[in-house]
């Protein structure tokens, strides 16, 4: 893609005495050129045609934003190594140095005798349930104190959740269609697609919004639709189709087709977020041949856009093929050498890997004993030979899967021998090498998708031999089996795939014949039983226990010299267990000249990071908070201003964290203290059909009484559907318009079957806090429901805000929160 044209811009009376030479400047408010000379600037006139291209160019830019909120109830977000300050539950604050630490390098301070069920682990510094038990205690020597009467105890847990499948629903309710190859993601909007490929009609879409409503279902004709048949009487063949989603919100689909007439196909589709095809499906490539055929697709987008489709084509290699955001050609499709020398290719991921801006590609071959990697410039160049990363003979069923939080390539497989057990293992792309790799001792056939779940990683696979689809998850530091064998279906009609939905939900779509002798397409949702770790104190030898929740102040009636603990681990399911990785123990309370740091590890992001906006809540309680914010993964620290945008000076870095420096001052009993914070980070690209105008719908979360009669009470809209340049503010339930026009606004309201009559209410709409329309008005004699609603087009500036106001004539009247009935909704018309 093209990247946006950037020009300083301004007020005329704010233009700089100098700039660097060529640097343009323009003035929002007089319309003028500037160019930098190095010593001074110089005008380049007032061109009303300059003027016109740089609105344009201002319009046609779109930002993909991604918010990330942390309450530091995920303790995986910290990071421990770096961070000073005491990390407490839902709150981060200063606390005097630990006085004792335990990394469990042995077992000195625990009492064996009245331990119950607990494995030591001294290698590798953690203590856990014994195997076969479900609940182990673990108790400590005396610990010394120091004649102390307050406490706080920091642990570190690893709390791995057991999972199973429910709630499984038919998403597509016809019985006259198969729907093969289901697939399912999220787009950059946060809805989740749900696609599948019919034997003669096409491709079926179903897309949901986040809060599950239906934003559209359709099926869309292909000029393939004839030749896909998993069934066809040319031979049995699945089409390995690929997906990605690109910086616009387009969606990208590669399918090779079944064999028709002795030849296969290869298209590629681009399709808008309202499921119109952006571009038609374009005929890439076909061969004529028996067994030369394109097995395996995949697709991946880099950080220009630019859209990068690879294929396996038999015995002849890996291609490899580049696009704009427009699906113009930039890079002929051409054979990645080294890929033809070792028979069939028979799967393949492509990868872009934003720490080397490379196109990494993993792909296996018919003998190989493993997989090969290869990694190409952002130019098309080959830049190493492919590397063969010895492992085990596999079948060609591979999952693969890239952690952006690890920087490393996970991949699940099927071991091609008796039995065919399934093998996970790790690779660092960086250099190229294996880190791990651990066999299951689990059989399996096909090895459907792979996600990361929190600290595991999660695949489905089926077994032909009884007809199941499965799940199964491994741990991410160890890729022990974490969550045991997980039954998703018995109708094992066609491939599965496993995903997280856009409230982060852990599900699964999957063909099956339960319902009629064709395919239907299927979803079921996990749900999770978390294993779990209580601590108790003592300060008296053991006659009493005080809970001691972790990272809380536990104070006692008088002081102790020693204290003992005792910590409870269990875990619902034996083949998996909840583990202590390290605690420790401070003493006395949190006040005196005390700087300490909180340092986050690497937070969800857009990828790579242009601008980042930081705000808190946080109560500095007479001492200071400073924060810091970096996209290079803490290389280098910026100095952030709440609420302030920060530019980062290298935007191609894709690695956010956040520091927050802590002062308490002498003589301050309590520390400053830190709740929770927000990051936004977005990036900025060029999208010519972008739709930049306010399209907003709001609804409520709950039901509002209105309970002053004759006042003017503001409704509280605070859940937005739709609001894509983010002009919703849920706190204050107030639309703020960002863009000068026209806007039509619409609001209604339901109110429940009043208690009293008569009754009443008028639906206003105030801009700016006056009054501007009374919407509708209603003055009822009965005890029914009823609903007011109404539109008004008015003109906004930047900075206008428009809120919905109900004025009752009775107290105690009750507006109802259905999304069908009670909503507020906003549609900039020019």
């Amino acid at each position: 893609m093209t990247l946006p044209i950037k020009f300083k811009r301004g007020k005329e009376n704010d233009l700089p005495s100098s700039a660097p030479a060529g640097e343009p400047l323009f003035t929002t408010d007089t319309h003028k050129l500037f160019i930098g000379t190095g010593t001074g600037i110089a005008s380049a006139g007032a061109d009303p045609a300059l003027k016109d291209r740089i609105d344009s160019i201002e319009k046609q830019r779109s930002t993909i934003t991604y918010t990330h909120h942390e309450d530091f109830s995920n303790r995986s977000r910290i990071d421990f190594d770096k961070t000073t300050a005491a990390v407490r539950t839902n709150a981060v604050r200063v606390a005097k140095t630990a006085s004792f630490q335990e990394s469990f390098e042995n077992t000195n301070n625990y009492d064996s005798i009245n331990s119950t069920n607990i494995l030591f682990d001294t290698s590798n510094q953690k203590a856990s349930i014994a195997p076969g038990n479900s609940e182990g205690i673990l108790y400590t020597k005396p610990i010394p104190v120091k004649s102390s009467d307050t406490v706080t105890i920091n642990a570190n847990t690893v709390l791995p959740s057991t999972m199973a499948f429910s709630h499984s629903e038919r998403l597509t309710n016809d019985d006259t269609r198969s729907y093969f190859q289901p697939i399912a993601f999220t787009d950059r909007t946060n809805r989740t697609w749900h696609v599948a490929f019919l034997k003669t009609e096409g491709v079926y879409y179903r897309v949901e919004n986040p809060d599950g409503s239906l934003a559209f279902e359709k099926i869309s004709p292909t000029p393939f639709s004839s030749n896909f048949d998993p069934a066809s009487s040319y031979g049995s063949y699945v089409p390995d189709v690929s997906f990605v989603v690109d910086y616009n919100n387009r969606v990208w689909l590669g399918v090779p087709t079944s064999r028709e007439n002795y030849y296969r196909h290869l298209y590629l589709g681009c399709i808008n977020s309202d499921g119109s095809f952006h571009k038609d499906w374009v005929l890439h490539h076909s061969v004529n041949g028996g067994e030369v055929f394109y097995k395996s697709t995949s697709l991946c987008v880099d950080k220009n856009n630019h859209i990068w489709f690879g294929w396996t084509y038999g015995y002849y290699g890996l291609y490899i093929a580049k696009f704009d955001s427009e699906m113009n050609t930039l890079i002929p499709a051409f054979l990645l050498p080294g890929t033809n020398a070792n028979g069939h290719l028979i799967s393949l991921n492509l990868f872009y890997d934003s720490d080397q801006e490379v196109i990494v590609t993993i792909h296996r071959s018919q003998y190989s004993n493993g997989v090969f990697i290869t990694k190409i410039s952002l130019a098309g160049s080959p830049l190493q030979s492919p590397k063969l990363l010895t492992i085990q003979r596999f079948n060609d069923s591979l999952a693969t899967y890239f952690d952006p939080d690890t920087r490393r390539i996970i991949i699940a497989a099927v071991q091609s021998a008796s039995p065919s057990s399934i093998y996970v293992c790790t690779i660092d792309p960086l250099s190229g090498t294996l880190l791990q790799t651990k066999a299951l001792p689990r059989t399996a056939d096909r090895i459907h998708s792979l996600v990361k779940d929190g600290n595991t990683y999660r695949f489905t696979y089926d077994t032909q031999l009884t007809g199941k689809i499965c799940s199964l998850s491994v741990n991410v530091d160890t890729l022990e089996i974490a969550d045991d064998e997980t039954l998703v279906t018995n109708f094992n009609g066609s491939l599965s795939y496993v995903y997280k939905d856009s409230n982060q939900k852990i599900r699964c779509v999957y063909a099956s014949t339960a319902y009629s002798k064709n395919l239907t397409m299927m979803r079921s949702d996990f749900v999770s039983t978390s294993s779990s770790f209580t601590m108790e104190i003592s300060p008296d030898h053991g006659a009493q226990w005080f809970p001691a929740p972790n990272g809380q102040e536990i104070k006692f009636s008088s002081p102790t010299d020693t204290i003992n603990l005792r910590m409870k681990l269990v875990t619902p399911t034996v083949t998996m267990t909840p583990e202590i990785t390290r605690f420790s123990l401070t003493i006395g309370g949190e006040s005196g000249n005390l700087t300490q740091e909180f340092v986050s590890n690497r937070l969800p992001a857009v990828s790579p990071i242009l601008n980042a906006v930081l705000t808190a809540e946080e109560d500095q309680k007479h001492g200071t908070i400073s924060w810091f914010i970096t996209n290079d993964g803490g290389f280098n620290w910026i100095p952030a201003t709440l609420s302030n945008q920060v530019t980062f000076p290298n935007p191609i870095n894709s690695d956010l964290r956040v520091k927050a420096v802590i002062h308490s001052p002498d003589g301050v009993f309590d520390s400053p203290v830190i709740q929770s914070f927000t990051v936004l980070s977005s990036n900025l690209v060029t999208d010519f059909t972008a739709k930049t105008a306010t399209n907003l719908t709001v609804t409520m979360s709950a039901d509002q009484t209105l309970t002053a009669p004759d006042t003017f009470t503001k409704i509280t809209f605070n859940t937005p559907s739709h609001d894509e340049l983010q002009e919703f503010d849920e706190n204050q339930n107030r639309f703020i318009a960002k863009t000068p026009g026209d806007y039509l606004i619409v609001g209604s309201a339901r109110i429940k079957s009043p208690t009293t009559s008569p009754n009443g209410l008028h639906l206003d709409v105030r801009i700016n806090g006056q009054l501007h329309k009374v919407l509708n008005s209603i003055v009822s004699y009965s005890n029914h429901a009823w609903c007011l609603n109404g539109s008004s087009i008015v003109r906004l500036q930047p900075g206008d805000y428009v809120e919905l106001f109900g004025y009752s004539f009775s107290a105690n009247s009750v507006i109802e929160a259905l999304p069908a009935y009670t909503y507020f909704q906003i549609k900039q018309l020019w």
